[in-house]
């Protein structure tokens, strides 16, 4: 008899234990603000709350429009990204560059290889810098923000 209790409250106690950790989120959503996003994936973040896009452009490849490309801004997180989207059988070199508000050096904090008909949605950036999409070096890009 007593073997039972105490096997019913090892028994009950490995249940309790069990919902506690399947209780607790396997990755927990960042909140970032301004500098501190850069570098994070939209997905593992609240930015997309509230977010819009700022700007955005058509490429072309033989007349025919091949994709698009967004710079996107989260008023949640001070923080800017791009969004690519091929809809051609091409490939391209989707890159963010950035700059900084006052003039600067240009840097390329993402890119990406984009196949046919696919997607990529660049890493976070500060929304204090000036920032364009463009797929690779075919003057394919958005207008700076």
């Amino acid at each position: 008899m007593r073997n039972r209790r105490l096997a019913a409250l090892f028994c009950g106690i490995l249940v309790l234990i069990g919902l506690t950790a399947s209780a607790t989120p396997a990755s927990a959503v960042v909140h970032c603000w301004g500098a501190s996003c850069n570098g994070l994936r939209l997905a593992d973040t609240d930015c997309h709350v509230q977010a819009f896009e700022i700007t955005g452009a058509t490429g072309f490849s033989g007349g025919v429009a091949a994709g698009s490309a967004g710079v996107w801004y989260s008023p949640t997180c001070h923080a800017m990204w791009a969004v690519f989207i091929i809809t051609d059988d091409g490939t391209y070199n989707a890159v963010l560059e950035t700059q900084p508000e006052y003039g600067g050096v240009s840097r390329t904090p993402f890119t990406a290889i984009v196949y046919r008909q696919s997607g990529a949605t660049s890493t976070l950036v500060d929304s204090q810098q000036s920032v364009r999409a463009c797929f690779g070096t075919s003057g394919w890009c958005t207008s700076w923000r």
